[in-house]
């Protein structure tokens, strides 16, 4: 190969590592992500109600607001509310367990470690 093949090859090669770069140095000037001042979001939880004295706490829990920003009337749905009664039925041991999550433990026998 003579020495204007070898020039071409490299300097298209040459050329295309300079583009590759200053695009890399471009897009990280444009696309840059600044670190929140606190981390993470604002997020409200609506009181689940209908909760007794040793109840476990409420594992389906509806959001109020995220940021700030109110999500649907602010409180418990329809659909949340039908969740919520379906899991601490089967919980409580009001409902059959169709998942298996419940492990009964016979009484009198002492809980191993």
């Amino acid at each position: 190969m003579d020495s204007f093949e070898f020039n071409k090859v490299a300097g298209a090669v040459l050329g295309t590592a300079l583009g590759v770069m200053v695009l890399s140095i471009a897009s990280d000037a444009l696309f840059a992500s600044h670190e929140p001042e606190k981390p993470g979001m604002h997020v409200e939880v609506a009181d689940a109600g209908g909760g007794e004295a040793g109840a476990p706490a409420a594992e389906v829990t509806p959001i109020r607001s995220v940021d700030r920003i109110q999500v649907g009337s602010g409180g418990r749905g329809p659909i949340t509310e039908a969740i919520q009664k379906e899991y601490m039925g089967i919980a409580e041991g009001r409902l059959p367990d169709r998942y298996g999550w419940r492990t009964m433990v016979p009484a009198g026998e002492p809980a191993s470690a």
